[in-house]
Protein backbone atom coordinates (compact mmCIF):
# COMPACT_ATOMS: atom_id res chain seq x y z
CA UNK A 1 0.00 0.00 0.00
CA UNK A 2 1.36 3.41 -0.87
CA UNK A 3 0.02 6.97 -1.01
CA UNK A 4 1.19 9.81 -3.23
CA UNK A 5 1.87 13.21 -1.71
CA UNK A 6 3.08 16.46 -3.24
CA UNK A 7 6.00 17.64 -1.16
CA UNK A 8 7.60 21.09 -1.09
CA UNK A 9 11.33 20.95 -0.59
CA UNK A 10 12.76 24.34 0.33
CA UNK A 11 16.39 24.85 -0.66
CA UNK A 12 18.46 27.67 0.81
CA UNK A 13 21.28 28.38 -1.64
CA UNK A 14 24.03 30.89 -0.95
CA UNK A 15 26.51 32.01 -3.60
CA UNK A 16 28.91 33.49 -1.08
CA UNK A 17 28.92 33.36 2.75
CA UNK A 18 27.42 36.87 2.78
CA UNK A 19 24.60 36.24 0.32
CA UNK A 20 21.64 33.92 0.21
CA UNK A 21 18.30 33.40 -1.43
CA UNK A 22 15.51 30.90 -0.98
CA UNK A 23 14.26 28.97 -3.98
CA UNK A 24 11.41 26.50 -3.81
CA UNK A 25 11.35 23.21 -5.66
CA UNK A 26 8.19 21.11 -5.96
CA UNK A 27 8.82 17.37 -6.05
CA UNK A 28 6.67 14.27 -5.73
CA UNK A 29 7.34 11.72 -3.02
CA UNK A 30 5.68 8.49 -1.99
CA UNK A 31 4.40 7.60 1.45
CA UNK A 32 4.81 3.87 1.36
CA UNK A 33 2.53 2.84 4.20
CA UNK A 34 3.49 -0.85 4.06
CA UNK A 35 5.97 -3.19 2.41
CA UNK A 36 8.96 -0.86 2.85
CA UNK A 37 11.07 -2.99 5.19
CA UNK A 38 13.05 -4.57 2.37
CA UNK A 39 14.31 -1.17 1.20
CA UNK A 40 15.26 -0.05 4.73
CA UNK A 41 18.21 -0.97 6.96
CA UNK A 42 17.97 -3.69 9.59
CA UNK A 43 15.60 -2.36 12.25
CA UNK A 44 16.12 -1.63 15.92
CA UNK A 45 12.71 -2.74 17.19
CA UNK A 46 10.60 -0.85 19.68
CA UNK A 47 8.84 -2.78 22.42
CA UNK A 48 5.93 -2.66 24.84
CA UNK A 49 5.29 -4.57 28.05
CA UNK A 50 2.25 -6.85 28.11
CA UNK A 51 0.20 -7.55 31.23
CA UNK A 52 -3.04 -9.18 32.34
CA UNK A 53 -4.49 -5.76 33.25
CA UNK A 54 -7.17 -4.66 30.82
CA UNK A 55 -6.66 -1.02 29.70
CA UNK A 56 -9.29 1.44 30.92
CA UNK A 57 -10.23 2.52 27.39
CA UNK A 58 -11.34 -0.95 26.28
CA UNK A 59 -15.16 -1.21 26.34
CA UNK A 60 -15.56 -4.53 24.54
CA UNK A 61 -13.20 -7.52 24.24
CA UNK A 62 -13.37 -11.15 23.06
CA UNK A 63 -15.18 -13.28 25.64
CA UNK A 64 -13.70 -16.27 27.41
CA UNK A 65 -10.08 -15.50 26.56
CA UNK A 66 -7.22 -15.02 29.01
CA UNK A 67 -5.60 -12.06 27.32
CA UNK A 68 -2.27 -10.28 27.62
CA UNK A 69 -2.81 -6.55 27.07
CA UNK A 70 -0.62 -3.71 25.86
CA UNK A 71 -0.80 -0.29 24.20
CA UNK A 72 1.32 1.14 21.40
CA UNK A 73 1.69 4.94 21.35
CA UNK A 74 1.34 5.79 17.67
CA UNK A 75 0.86 9.01 15.71
CA UNK A 76 1.92 12.63 15.97
CA UNK A 77 1.96 15.13 18.79
CA UNK A 78 2.50 15.07 22.53
CA UNK A 79 -0.62 12.89 22.98
CA UNK A 80 -0.52 10.18 20.29
CA UNK A 81 -3.13 7.47 19.94
CA UNK A 82 -2.88 4.66 22.47
CA UNK A 83 -3.55 1.68 20.22
CA UNK A 84 -4.69 -1.34 22.23
CA UNK A 85 -3.37 -4.81 21.40
CA UNK A 86 -4.25 -8.10 23.07
CA UNK A 87 -2.86 -11.61 22.67
CA UNK A 88 -4.61 -14.87 23.48
CA UNK A 89 -2.00 -17.57 24.09
CA UNK A 90 -4.29 -20.13 25.72
CA UNK A 91 -3.52 -22.42 22.78
CA UNK A 92 0.24 -22.32 22.29
CA UNK A 93 0.11 -23.76 18.78
CA UNK A 94 -2.35 -21.15 17.52
CA UNK A 95 -2.14 -17.86 19.47
CA UNK A 96 -4.45 -15.01 18.44
CA UNK A 97 -3.64 -11.31 18.17
CA UNK A 98 -6.27 -8.57 18.45
CA UNK A 99 -5.69 -4.90 17.51
CA UNK A 100 -8.09 -2.00 18.02
CA UNK A 101 -7.32 -0.73 14.54
CA UNK A 102 -10.22 1.75 14.40
CA UNK A 103 -9.39 3.08 17.90
CA UNK A 104 -12.99 2.81 19.15
CA UNK A 105 -12.32 0.74 22.27
CA UNK A 106 -13.90 -2.38 20.75
CA UNK A 107 -11.54 -5.25 19.86
CA UNK A 108 -14.31 -7.39 18.39
CA UNK A 109 -15.13 -5.26 15.33
CA UNK A 110 -11.65 -5.14 13.78
CA UNK A 111 -10.23 -7.62 11.29
CA UNK A 112 -7.73 -9.81 13.13
CA UNK A 113 -4.19 -9.59 11.80
CA UNK A 114 -2.52 -12.81 10.77
CA UNK A 115 -0.46 -14.03 13.72
CA UNK A 116 1.77 -16.91 12.71
CA UNK A 117 3.87 -19.24 14.83
CA UNK A 118 7.45 -19.51 13.55
CA UNK A 119 9.36 -22.36 15.17
CA UNK A 120 12.73 -21.02 14.02
CA UNK A 121 15.98 -22.90 13.45
CA UNK A 122 16.92 -22.87 17.15
CA UNK A 123 14.96 -22.66 20.42
CA UNK A 124 16.03 -19.01 20.78
CA UNK A 125 14.23 -17.97 17.59
CA UNK A 126 10.81 -19.56 18.21
CA UNK A 127 8.20 -16.81 18.02
CA UNK A 128 4.86 -15.61 16.75
CA UNK A 129 4.82 -12.74 14.26
CA UNK A 130 2.46 -10.73 12.11
CA UNK A 131 1.68 -7.44 10.39
CA UNK A 132 -0.18 -4.70 12.28
CA UNK A 133 -1.82 -1.75 10.50
CA UNK A 134 -1.82 0.98 13.16
CA UNK A 135 -4.00 4.12 12.89
CA UNK A 136 -2.29 7.52 12.90
CA UNK A 137 -5.54 9.44 13.48
CA UNK A 138 -8.63 8.92 15.62
CA UNK A 139 -10.83 8.23 12.59
CA UNK A 140 -8.49 5.46 11.46
CA UNK A 141 -8.43 6.94 7.95
CA UNK A 142 -4.67 6.49 7.60
CA UNK A 143 -2.78 3.48 8.85
CA UNK A 144 0.90 2.58 8.79
CA UNK A 145 2.11 -0.98 9.01
CA UNK A 146 4.51 -2.35 11.58
CA UNK A 147 5.93 -5.84 11.83
CA UNK A 148 5.30 -7.27 15.30
CA UNK A 149 6.71 -10.38 16.93
CA UNK A 150 6.82 -12.06 20.30
CA UNK A 151 9.27 -14.73 21.38
CA UNK A 152 7.94 -17.94 22.87
CA UNK A 153 8.52 -18.24 26.61
CA UNK A 154 11.44 -20.64 26.15
CA UNK A 155 13.09 -18.41 23.54
CA UNK A 156 12.71 -15.31 25.71
CA UNK A 157 14.33 -17.14 28.60
CA UNK A 158 17.29 -18.23 26.45
CA UNK A 159 17.71 -14.64 25.23
CA UNK A 160 17.48 -13.20 28.72
CA UNK A 161 14.37 -11.17 27.85
CA UNK A 162 11.36 -10.39 30.04
CA UNK A 163 8.57 -12.89 29.57
CA UNK A 164 5.85 -10.50 28.44
CA UNK A 165 7.29 -8.26 25.73
CA UNK A 166 5.95 -7.46 22.25
CA UNK A 167 8.48 -6.14 19.71
CA UNK A 168 7.60 -4.16 16.59
CA UNK A 169 9.33 -2.17 13.84
CA UNK A 170 8.37 0.04 10.90
CA UNK A 171 7.28 -1.33 7.52
CA UNK A 172 6.71 2.17 6.10
CA UNK A 173 8.79 5.08 4.84
CA UNK A 174 8.81 8.26 2.73
CA UNK A 175 10.74 8.06 -0.54
CA UNK A 176 11.12 10.23 -3.61
CA UNK A 177 13.59 12.54 -5.31
CA UNK A 178 15.03 16.02 -4.71
CA UNK A 179 16.95 18.47 -6.87
CA UNK A 180 20.23 18.76 -4.97
CA UNK A 181 23.09 20.75 -6.48
CA UNK A 182 21.42 20.73 -9.90
CA UNK A 183 21.04 16.94 -9.98
CA UNK A 184 17.90 14.96 -9.24
CA UNK A 185 18.75 12.49 -6.52
CA UNK A 186 16.84 9.80 -4.63
CA UNK A 187 15.54 10.78 -1.21
CA UNK A 188 14.50 8.59 1.75
CA UNK A 189 12.97 9.36 5.15
CA UNK A 190 12.39 6.69 7.79
CA UNK A 191 10.98 6.60 11.31
CA UNK A 192 13.34 4.28 13.17
CA UNK A 193 11.36 4.67 16.40
CA UNK A 194 8.27 3.17 14.72
CA UNK A 195 6.18 5.87 16.40
CA UNK A 196 4.15 7.02 13.38
CA UNK A 197 5.39 10.62 13.53
CA UNK A 198 7.69 12.21 10.93
CA UNK A 199 7.67 15.65 12.61
CA UNK A 200 11.05 17.37 12.60
CA UNK A 201 12.20 19.19 14.62
CA UNK A 202 10.36 18.81 17.94
CA UNK A 203 8.71 15.52 16.97
CA UNK A 204 8.26 12.36 19.03
CA UNK A 205 10.60 10.30 16.88
CA UNK A 206 14.09 10.34 18.39
CA UNK A 207 15.55 8.22 15.58
CA UNK A 208 14.25 9.94 12.46
CA UNK A 209 16.71 9.36 9.61
CA UNK A 210 16.98 10.80 6.11
CA UNK A 211 19.06 9.93 3.08
CA UNK A 212 20.18 11.63 -0.12
CA UNK A 213 21.75 9.73 -3.02
CA UNK A 214 25.12 11.47 -2.70
CA UNK A 215 27.00 9.42 -5.33
CA UNK A 216 24.08 9.62 -7.76
CA UNK A 217 23.77 5.88 -8.34
CA UNK A 218 19.98 5.95 -8.10
CA UNK A 219 19.57 4.70 -4.55
CA UNK A 220 20.29 5.68 -0.94
CA UNK A 221 23.07 3.56 0.58
CA UNK A 222 22.27 2.68 4.19
CA UNK A 223 25.88 2.65 5.40
CA UNK A 224 26.99 6.00 3.95
CA UNK A 225 23.97 8.02 2.79
CA UNK A 226 21.34 7.49 5.50
CA UNK A 227 21.94 9.80 8.46
CA UNK A 228 20.26 11.10 11.61
CA UNK A 229 17.81 13.93 10.95
CA UNK A 230 20.11 16.57 12.48
CA UNK A 231 23.17 15.55 10.43
CA UNK A 232 24.64 17.69 7.64
CA UNK A 233 25.48 16.03 4.31
CA UNK A 234 27.97 17.39 1.78
CA UNK A 235 27.41 17.34 -1.98
CA UNK A 236 30.21 19.03 -3.91
CA UNK A 237 30.81 22.39 -2.25
CA UNK A 238 27.42 22.49 -0.58
CA UNK A 239 26.22 21.33 2.82
CA UNK A 240 22.68 20.01 3.05
CA UNK A 241 20.51 19.32 6.05
CA UNK A 242 16.94 18.40 6.85
CA UNK A 243 15.35 21.46 8.43
CA UNK A 244 11.66 20.60 8.80
CA UNK A 245 9.18 17.78 8.13
CA UNK A 246 5.43 17.72 8.76
CA UNK A 247 3.89 14.99 10.92
CA UNK A 248 2.66 12.95 7.93
CA UNK A 249 5.81 13.51 5.87
CA UNK A 250 3.77 15.50 3.34
CA UNK A 251 6.03 18.56 3.60
CA UNK A 252 9.81 18.33 3.72
CA UNK A 253 12.31 21.17 3.95
CA UNK A 254 15.97 20.86 3.03
CA UNK A 255 18.56 23.62 3.36
CA UNK A 256 21.78 23.86 1.41
CA UNK A 257 24.65 26.29 1.96
CA UNK A 258 28.34 26.47 0.94
CA UNK A 259 30.76 24.52 3.09
CA UNK A 260 31.80 26.53 6.11
CA UNK A 261 28.40 28.23 6.49
CA UNK A 262 26.28 27.06 9.43
CA UNK A 263 22.48 27.19 9.40
CA UNK A 264 20.44 27.37 12.60
CA UNK A 265 17.31 25.36 13.39
CA UNK A 266 13.89 26.85 14.08
CA UNK A 267 12.94 27.32 17.72
CA UNK A 268 9.21 27.05 18.35
CA UNK A 269 7.44 26.64 21.67
CA UNK A 270 5.90 28.35 24.67
CA UNK A 271 7.97 30.87 26.58
CA UNK A 272 8.41 30.99 30.35
CA UNK A 273 5.74 33.74 30.28
CA UNK A 274 3.33 31.37 28.45
CA UNK A 275 3.54 33.45 25.25
CA UNK A 276 4.28 31.59 21.99
CA UNK A 277 7.78 31.85 20.56
CA UNK A 278 8.43 31.33 16.85
CA UNK A 279 12.00 31.79 15.74
CA UNK A 280 12.75 33.02 13.11
CA UNK A 281 9.23 34.22 12.09
CA UNK A 282 8.92 36.72 14.96
CA UNK A 283 12.48 38.02 14.51
CA UNK A 284 12.74 38.86 10.80
CA UNK A 285 15.18 41.64 9.92
CA UNK A 286 17.17 41.21 13.13
CA UNK A 287 20.35 39.66 14.42
CA UNK A 288 19.34 37.28 17.22
CA UNK A 289 21.51 36.12 20.09
CA UNK A 290 20.24 32.65 20.99
CA UNK A 291 21.65 31.95 24.44
CA UNK A 292 21.56 28.49 26.08
CA UNK A 293 21.91 28.63 29.87
CA UNK A 294 20.51 27.31 33.19
CA UNK A 295 20.07 28.56 36.75
CA UNK A 296 22.17 25.66 38.06
CA UNK A 297 25.14 26.69 35.88
CA UNK A 298 27.74 28.78 37.77
CA UNK A 299 29.48 29.88 34.56
CA UNK A 300 26.13 31.07 33.18
CA UNK A 301 25.46 33.17 36.28
CA UNK A 302 28.89 34.78 36.11
CA UNK A 303 28.31 35.66 32.44
CA UNK A 304 24.68 36.79 32.73
CA UNK A 305 25.27 40.35 34.11
CA UNK A 306 27.37 41.04 31.00
CA UNK A 307 24.62 39.64 28.76
CA UNK A 308 22.03 41.86 30.46
CA UNK A 309 24.28 44.92 30.08
CA UNK A 310 24.91 44.25 26.38
CA UNK A 311 21.20 43.67 25.82
CA UNK A 312 20.43 47.16 27.14
CA UNK A 313 23.18 48.66 25.01
CA UNK A 314 22.07 47.11 21.70
CA UNK A 315 18.30 46.79 22.08
CA UNK A 316 17.68 49.76 19.76
CA UNK A 317 20.08 48.51 17.07
CA UNK A 318 18.14 45.68 15.41
CA UNK A 319 19.55 43.09 17.80
CA UNK A 320 17.24 40.77 19.75
CA UNK A 321 17.95 38.15 22.41
CA UNK A 322 16.30 34.74 22.84
CA UNK A 323 17.12 32.51 25.80
CA UNK A 324 16.84 28.72 26.05
CA UNK A 325 16.81 27.47 29.63
CA UNK A 326 18.20 23.96 30.16
CA UNK A 327 16.81 23.74 33.68
CA UNK A 328 15.23 20.54 34.91
CA UNK A 329 11.49 19.89 35.18
CA UNK A 330 9.45 21.88 37.72
CA UNK A 331 11.98 24.72 37.80
CA UNK A 332 9.76 27.39 36.24
CA UNK A 333 9.46 29.53 39.37
CA UNK A 334 13.20 29.30 39.94
CA UNK A 335 13.87 30.44 36.36
CA UNK A 336 11.35 33.30 36.63
CA UNK A 337 12.78 34.43 39.97
CA UNK A 338 16.34 34.50 38.63
CA UNK A 339 15.29 36.37 35.49
CA UNK A 340 13.57 39.05 37.57
CA UNK A 341 16.50 39.29 39.96
CA UNK A 342 19.13 39.75 37.23
CA UNK A 343 17.00 41.82 34.83
CA UNK A 344 16.55 39.36 31.94
CA UNK A 345 13.69 40.91 29.99
CA UNK A 346 13.87 38.85 26.79
CA UNK A 347 11.91 35.77 25.70
CA UNK A 348 12.92 32.44 27.23
CA UNK A 349 12.13 28.94 25.98
CA UNK A 350 11.86 26.36 28.75
CA UNK A 351 10.60 22.77 28.48
CA UNK A 352 12.08 21.22 31.63
CA UNK A 353 14.03 18.60 29.67
CA UNK A 354 17.51 19.97 30.45
CA UNK A 355 20.12 18.31 28.22
CA UNK A 356 17.40 16.25 26.53
CA UNK A 357 15.73 19.40 25.21
CA UNK A 358 15.23 19.08 21.42
CA UNK A 359 16.64 22.61 21.00
CA UNK A 360 19.89 21.64 22.73
CA UNK A 361 20.26 18.53 20.56
CA UNK A 362 19.53 20.38 17.32
CA UNK A 363 22.09 23.07 18.11
CA UNK A 364 24.68 20.53 19.28
CA UNK A 365 24.91 22.11 22.74
CA UNK A 366 27.24 20.13 25.01
CA UNK A 367 28.20 22.83 27.51
CA UNK A 368 26.71 26.09 28.75
CA UNK A 369 26.60 29.01 28.48
CA UNK A 370 26.41 28.43 24.75
CA UNK A 371 25.56 31.53 22.63
CA UNK A 372 24.81 31.73 18.89
CA UNK A 373 24.42 34.92 16.84
CA UNK A 374 21.97 34.28 14.00
CA UNK A 375 20.72 36.32 11.05
CA UNK A 376 16.96 35.73 11.33
CA UNK A 377 16.43 36.35 7.58
CA UNK A 378 18.86 33.70 6.33
CA UNK A 379 19.21 31.64 9.56
CA UNK A 380 22.97 31.71 9.11
CA UNK A 381 24.98 31.34 12.32
CA UNK A 382 27.43 34.24 11.96
CA UNK A 383 29.17 33.90 15.34
CA UNK A 384 29.14 31.51 18.29
CA UNK A 385 30.93 30.38 21.41
CA UNK A 386 33.82 32.40 22.80
CA UNK A 387 33.29 35.21 20.30
CA UNK A 388 30.04 35.97 22.13
CA UNK A 389 31.24 35.87 25.74
CA UNK A 390 32.72 38.52 28.01
CA UNK A 391 34.02 41.66 26.32
CA UNK A 392 33.88 39.92 22.93
CA UNK A 393 30.07 39.88 23.01
CA UNK A 394 29.77 43.63 22.46
CA UNK A 395 32.64 43.87 19.98
CA UNK A 396 31.28 40.98 17.89
CA UNK A 397 27.82 42.54 17.79
CA UNK A 398 29.26 45.86 16.66
CA UNK A 399 31.31 44.18 13.94
CA UNK A 400 28.38 42.14 12.61
CA UNK A 401 26.06 45.14 12.61
CA UNK A 402 28.67 47.10 10.64
CA UNK A 403 28.88 44.27 8.06
CA UNK A 404 25.11 44.38 7.56
CA UNK A 405 25.30 48.10 6.67
CA UNK A 406 27.85 47.61 3.90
Amino acid sequence: MQAWASVAVFVLAANTPGEGEIRRVQIETILKSSGARMQLPSPMPSQIQLSTDRPAGVRKAPEGAALLWGTIAFGAGASPLQVTVAIDESTAASPVLYVDRNADGDLTNDARPKWTVVEGETPSTARAEGELDLPRTTDGAQTLRVIAYRYRAEAAKVRGLPANVLFYYRDYCISGAADVDGTRRSFLLCDEDSCGDFTFPHGRCRKLRYGIDLNNDGQVAFSTELQDAGTVMSVGNTQWKLSAVSADGGTVKLEGVPKGVKIASELIGKGIDDKPIEFPNQYRGKLVLVHFWATWCGYCKREMPNVVSVRQRFRAQNVEFLGVSLDQADAEEKVRSYMKQIGMDWAQLYDGKAWQSPAAREYGVRSIPSPFLIDADTMRIIAEGQDLRGEKLATTLMAKLAERKK
